[in-house]
């Protein structure tokens, strides 16, 4: 059988089972207490998603409206922040993401006496958090918009 992927904009109302059993959702072999969202997709259906598979799928946006990303978006993407001095002068940064996908940037001064970990990181992790910015702008376009055949 073929694998698909898809990315999609869904709007979400946190719901329990109990609540979605009562408008007709169907809940599985769920407990009426477990906490959930009620998921509105592009074409207006709607459907109930457990909490804990939810929250491994998709991901709140600062902006309301979804159209852009925000800084904020950016920022709790990252899951963990490692910073490692290489050689003399140079400060490589890595950013784990939520999705556990890494990225990296890299800052360097000129002479190793003015070499501090800490302000390299703060320049490596800019230029790392910029790949985060465009894989997410990718995301979001693909959500918005869907693929172009």
């Amino acid at each position: 059988m073929a694998k698909f992927i898809g990315v999609k904009m869904i709007e979400a109302v946190p719901m329990t089972a109990r609540e979605a059993n009562d408008k007709g959702h169907k809940i599985g072999n769920h407990s009426f207490e477990e906490d959930g969202y009620e998921v509105t997709y592009p074409d207006g259906y709607k459907s109930w998603s457990p909490a804990k598979e939810f929250e491994k799928a998709y991901y709140k946006l600062e902006d309301p409206a979804g159209d852009v990303l925000k800084e904020n978006d950016i920022k709790r993407f990252i899951k963990d922040i490692e910073n490692v001095k290489v050689g003399t002068k140079t400060t490589n940064t890595t950013l784990t993401c939520l999705t556990g996908f890494e990225v990296h940037g890299q800052a360097a001064c000129v002479k190793p006496e003015n070499f501090d970990l800490n302000v390299g990181a703060n320049y490596a992790q800019i230029k790392a958090e910029d790949k985060i910015w465009e894989g997410l702008g990718f995301v979001l376009q693909w959500a918005k918009y869907g693929l172009k055949r």
